[in-house]
């Protein structure tokens, strides 16, 4: 059963350790506040892992991504991640916060287990598994196909996004091109043909 396909790339992911090599396959297409990419990793056994994505970075913080991606190892499924980089863990290490929309060092990363997740006012629930890297801290959707299928069609057609922790601290994200660049990002998943790719 497909309750989370991350959870096979995230053992795959710690399996490669510092030995994967992640290289950008085609160059960004922007669309409005949204990117389409593609990343490709070779792992420790030397297998090729390719994920194409749409993502947006936070008004707040320029390493702060909400990406949703799709890897044809995993059936181009959805696979819905906040990444909270390393410039904010040290920004919010060094820095006291005087304004509730910026991460404070009490409550980042270690609150990041339990987020609020709102679109365009409406709350999104989002149960969570978190992952942390050398660079920085990953938090999926860990939820069932249906679940996240559903939350994809709720960032296409949404405006906004509001990620808030524990304490009440917020992260942005203009959904404006998330349509566009999710749907780009799930054809070419779909599209994909590991004997030319990997």
């Amino acid at each position: 059963m497909l309750s989370f396909c991350r959870s096979g790339l995230l053992a795959l992911t710690l399996v490669s350790g510092s030995m994967a090599e992640a290289q950008a396959r085609t160059p960004r297409i922007i669309h409005n506040d949204w990117v389409s990419d593609v990343t490709s990793e070779r792992l420790r056994d030397q297998s090729v892992l390719t994920e194409y994505f749409g993502e947006s970075v936070s008004k707040e913080h320029k390493d702060v991504v909400f990406r949703i991606g799709f890897i044809p190892r995993f059936g181009c499924a959805p696979l819905i991640t906040v990444n909270f980089g390393n410039d904010a863990i040290a920004a919010s290490t060094n820095e006291p916060s005087n304004q509730p929309d910026k991460i404070s060092p009490a409550n980042f990363p270690s609150d990041l287990a339990r987020i609020g997740v709102w679109i365009d006012g409406t709350s999104q629930a989002f149960p969570t598994l978190i992952d942390k890297n050398d660079d920085h801290t990953s938090v999926y959707m860990n939820a069932d196909l249906q679940r996240r299928i559903t939350a994809r069609i709720r960032v296409e057609i949404g405006s906004q996004m509001r990620v808030e922790l524990r304490n009440g601290e917020r992260v942005h994200f203009s959904l404006l091109g998330s349509r566009d660049a999710i749907s780009i990002a799930n054809q070419n998943c779909r599209r994909h043909d590991p004997s030319v790719q990997g």
